[in-house]
């Protein structure tokens, strides 16, 4: 892509914020039913971990509960940032955003899977990401999708669609935000996925301990449907 001298009308740090605004509400006016149902699993995905906090205040330490509030508490914090990142069109910034909710849910299922690793990493042992996802051996859409979110997100002239589109006859570079509704929707439909299946991964863990988490996964299963069926629809439009 050849870009013309054309940058948009930023002329100062003002002119930016009042530009975010301007996306942040047509984002608010055109995804209004897919905020409404992040905003519905982000109350189940903190009432779970209420019941996670009545567990650990009740008993004696155990790695299993901490670990588990813990990296919780650290994947609800990226998707609430990368909700804020999206609805300012920052979307390379989102899109860093949510590889590190993935990096954290797999790094949660890796306890799970190896509850010995849990204490010398609490000490301050690291655990690489690529260690993380060896052992777990990604499949193939799963190793598809982190690769995808690497060449967003790293410095790839590939990753210029998302902070780039047209002006009148030019191709522009877009500086403070970029509204592009699909790859906005594709990135909060998948920032929604990656939420709801950090739950089914916690409530499967605790199946035995938490009963009354099984009519929550009823509730997250019809969520997931919603999200997968649209996402396969943007995937067309994308190749249309």
């Amino acid at each position: 892509m050849e870009f013309k001298e054309t940058f948009g009308e930023m002329e100062d740090f003002k002119s930016v914020v009042e530009f975010q605004s301007d996306i942040s509400h047509r984002f608010r006016e055109d995804f209004n039913s897919l905020i409404s149902l992040y905003e519905s699993l982000s109350d189940i995905y903190l009432s779970t971990v209420k019941k996670l906090q009545d567990r650990i205040d009740s008993q004696e330490r155990d790695t299993k509960n901490e670990i588990t509030f813990l990296l919780m508490a650290r994947i609800f914090n990226h998707s609430l940032s990368a909700f804020t990142l999206l609805e300012r069109g920052m979307l390379i910034d989102g899109a860093a955003v949510i590889r590190h909710v993935l990096e954290t849910q797999w790094l949660l299922e890796y306890f799970y899977e190896n509850p010995d690793k849990i204490d010398s990493w609490m000490e301050g042992k690291q655990i690489k990401p690529s260690e993380v996802r060896r052992n777990l051996k990604l499949d193939e859409e799963r190793s598809f999708l982190y690769g995808e979110y690497c060449k967003m997100t790293h410095n790839n002239i590939e990753a210029a669609r998302y902070y780039s589109g047209s002006q009148g006859d030019s191709d522009c570079i877009i500086f403070g935000g970029y509204y592009n509704p699909l790859y906005i929707e594709q990135l909060l439909n998948e920032l929604i996925i990656y939420i709801t299946t950090t739950l089914f991964i916690v409530n499967y863990a605790y199946q035995e301990e938490l009963q009354d988490l099984k009519a929550v996964n009823r509730k997250l299963n019809s969520m997931l449907k919603v999200i997968i069926r649209r996402l396969a629809e943007i995937s067309h439009m994308e190749e249309a």
